[in-house]
């Protein structure tokens, strides 16, 4: 019998320090999220932990959480408005190398809630949701 394994917040971080492709560990967090709407609290009540190379990530699942919360009206959790998930120190475009005209798009068109802490996903980061 296969069984489904909710994606937490605390668990994209677990995840991110010892796997290699953290974009991975993101997809199946939104995928939690999209097709296990009854278990949404839960997902995101407790806060990732994320310092030095991991912080921006734990930035970024604060990001998601605002913005998919506001979206779903799901309470946004208070941890998200803690110090440690505030701007990034160096702005991040989430795309691999991004030219100047991608980049430009992405600071434009990025969510508030991802723009304020200074990442550039631009509209699309959260699209791919059934």
């Amino acid at each position: 019998m296969n069984t489904f394994e909710l994606t937490t917040t605390t668990r994209v971080m677990e995840r991110i320090a010892h796997e290699r492709s953290p974009w991975a560990a993101y997809r199946d967090f939104l995928e939690s999220w999209t097709y296990d709407p009854e278990h949404r609290a839960a997902l995101i009540a407790q806060p990732p932990h994320g310092s030095g190379r991991l912080r921006r990530w734990s930035v970024l699942l604060a990001a998601t959480v605002e913005a998919l919360a506001a979206q779903d009206g799901v309470p946004v959790p208070g941890w998200t408005s803690r110090p440690e998930y505030g701007p990034l120190e160096r702005a991040w475009c989430v795309y691999y190398r991004p030219g100047k005209a991608l980049r430009d798009w992405c600071e434009q068109n990025s969510p508030s809630e991802f723009a304020r802490r200074r990442i550039w996903s631009g509209s699309r980061l959260l699209r791919s949701r059934a």
